[in-house]
């Protein structure tokens, strides 16, 4: 047996699918950013969607969509109330996972909560919200709290920064970051897309999706054929370019540009939610090393690299700020350590009753100066330290920072939380097993979805629990097998008690008549998609509970002749052909309803629809 074969390949496996501990940093800040815009977004409609005063009722998904498997605390009330403390709770959650505060406890729960909310209204998802979730529970495995992050600030152990990290889930999920393209472009084997080259042309007619830039484009059928031919191959070949073991650094960087820019792509043509942000935010985990040592070689200046932290060594509580301070904003080469070990400074501190700081031209800096000036130090973090400059908030810090050095014992009680640790790296060997499991799970499932009645066989349906339980289930048919080939939007022609008639949606007399700008309408990308599913005949027992939803949210503030007394839910569609050609605008109506009571010749009208 050739062993030196084994062993060169082995190596090369480990260098393909290890990942740089600042790119799973990195990661691990968009996630959390991600999450705390998911959720801000989500908040205005808390009630419209999450509520049983909502769009979605709790008995009406119980009664219709029951799975057993897909479960949901969000499920356990129907209060807004009780949703509010969830969104709060999934917003911390968020938050500490973005500074990377407990981060292996944090990510857990928002992948829960994250999980819970997706069960509880699945007509308001899309492909971003089942990347983001599968994504999240790869992560679960890996060491994101590893650098730039208050868990190593506060290690026991810390590890240096320029460390890899290879384990089963680091190749699940760098190979689940290649699943989603490869599959998506096996799903659009279809002659849309492989022979007549149509698919961008449908996309881009899509009015409901479509952005002034994507109009552009959409003048142009040649560019259009391109650009679907290139999409296509693009979608085969490059996944398969960072696992190049030949020179593996610059294939994964070139590999990283080239999808990010296709998503930049994707944002200005078509608003298409979080998804290409949460694509952005997945190809990061494959930067390499030699990336992360040129950006950090370019920001060791000699301004910060002369800095100089020195703390109260007698308080716990300085010393913990200081550290956090320290992995935030300063380079690792840089002194850190007790005032008492220099008398001198020591002397000062005590006068001061504040920590110090000397900069590149050995000026002291005291309290919350040192603290801003801390903060200029990381490129990032330079913007906050300018608004913390300004007067007011400028005072504000100052008058804490002193309040603080005043009650140390009383502050160090509110930090409780923050706890000295154990940073771990590895990943303990029945983990490895379980996550080996999972990815093979995985695999299967996405062949399933290329030929459900051929590999059913393989793989039955009676085997989709363990997949629902963790949400791990999936299916990357984005604008496969083709694109919507026909387009459309609503009216709402609604009667008030006093017979004045207007559309509910846009507050105007009723017209059937395209909107210029269908995207100016949008109230957000959950709304689209839940009218989007509401037009499918497999959904149409929901759109009585839109129609309820309208009637509560429009006459709660209404009084007498203003209440609206019926409406009707019509879609206006409009088919799209070849060439710029379309179909006639053709109203279809989907529902009828009365909010206060029916006419007497409408004895038809069952008492639910009231």
């Amino acid at each position: 047996m050739n062993f030196q074969f084994i062993r060169t390949f082995w190596q090369n496996f480990r260098q393909v699918f290890s990942v740089d501990i600042r790119s799973l940093a990195l990661f691990r800040i968009i996630m959390g950013f991600v999450l705390i815009c998911d959720v801000l977004s989500r908040l205005p409609d808390l009630t419209a969607h999450y509520s049983d005063a909502g769009v979605l009722p709790r008995h009406a998904l119980l009664k219709f969509d029951s799975n057993f498997w897909e479960w949901s605390l969000h499920m356990l009330s129907g209060a807004p109330q009780i949703q509010l403390i969830l969104f709060l709770v999934q917003l911390v959650a968020g938050v500490c996972l973005l500074i990377g505060l407990r981060t292996r406890l944090m990510l857990f729960i928002s992948w829960v909560l994250l999980i819970s909310l997706h069960s509880r209204n699945f007509l308001l998802l899309q492909a971003g919200d089942v990347y983001l979730r599968v994504l999240m529970f790869w992560a679960l495995f890996l060491p994101l709290g590893a650098t730039w992050s208050f868990d190593r600030a506060l290690a026991t152990n810390p590890q240096p920064r320029d460390q890899k990290v290879f384990s089963m889930a680091t190749v699940a999920i760098l190979l689940q970051v290649f699943i989603v393209y490869f599959f998506t472009a096996l799903l659009k084997l279809h002659p849309i897309w492989t022979q007549e080259g149509s698919a961008i042309y449908y996309a881009l007619s899509i009015d409901q999706l479509v952005l002034p830039a994507g109009k552009w484009i959409y003048q142009f059928p040649d560019l259009l054929k391109f650009m679907t031919f290139g999409t296509l191959y693009f979608e085969f070949i490059a996944p398969f370019v960072p696992f190049i073991p030949y020179k593996n650094d610059k294939f994964k960087l070139l590999t990283v540009i080239l999808f990010i820019g296709l998503h930049v792509g994707f944002i200005f043509t078509l608003d298409i939610g979080l998804f290409p942000y949460i694509c952005i935010m997945a190809w990061f985990l494959y930067l390499p090393g030699t990336f992360w040592s040129f950006v950090e070689k370019r920001f060791r200046t000699k301004k910060r690299l002369a800095v100089e932290i020195y703390y109260d060594g007698d308080c716990g509580f300085c010393k913990k700020m200081a550290k956090i301070i320290y992995e935030f904003c300063v380079p690792h080469q840089n002194i850190l350590e007790p005032a008492q070990l220099q008398p001198r400074l020591y002397e000062r501190m005590t006068q001061e009753n504040s920590w110090i700081i000397i900069d590149h031209k050995k000026e002291m800096r005291f309290r919350f100066d040192a603290v801003c000036y801390a903060l200029s130090l990381n490129p990032f973090l330079k913007p906050l330290s300018f608004v913390l400059r300004l007067p007011g908030f400028f005072m504000i810090g100052d008058h804490i920072y002193r309040w603080v050095a005043k009650n140390r014992v009383t502050s160090a009680k509110m930090v409780f939380f923050l706890q000295y640790k154990k940073l771990r790296l590895g990943l303990h060997p029945l983990f490895q097993v379980f996550v080996f499991v999972c990815f093979v799970y995985v695999v299967a499932w996405n062949v399933r979805t290329l030929n459900f009645d051929k590999y059913e066989r393989y793989f039955p349906q009676k085997y989709n629990w363990f997949g629902q339980i963790l949400r791990i289930d999936q299916y990357w048919s984005m604008f496969a097998p083709y694109p919507y080939m026909d387009d459309g939007f609503y009216v709402l022609p609604a009667k008030t008690m006093g017979g004045k008639e207007f559309d509910y949606l846009r507050n105007k007399p009723v017209s059937f008549e395209k909107p210029d700008c269908l995207t100016c309408e949008n109230k957000s990308q959950r709304w689209i998609k839940l009218y989007e599913n509401l037009w499918k005949a497999k959904h149409s027992h929901y759109r009585e509970y839109l129609a309820r939803y309208v009637c509560r949210s429009y006459n709660a503030n209404k009084r007498g002749r203003d209440r609206i007394n019926d409406f009707k839910i019509y879609y206006i569609k409009e088919q799209t052909y070849l060439n710029y050609k379309y179909g006639d605008l053709d109203p279809i109506l989907l529902w009828e309803h009365w909010c206060i009571k029916p006419p007497k010749d409408r004895q038809d009208v069952k008492d639910s629809e009231f």
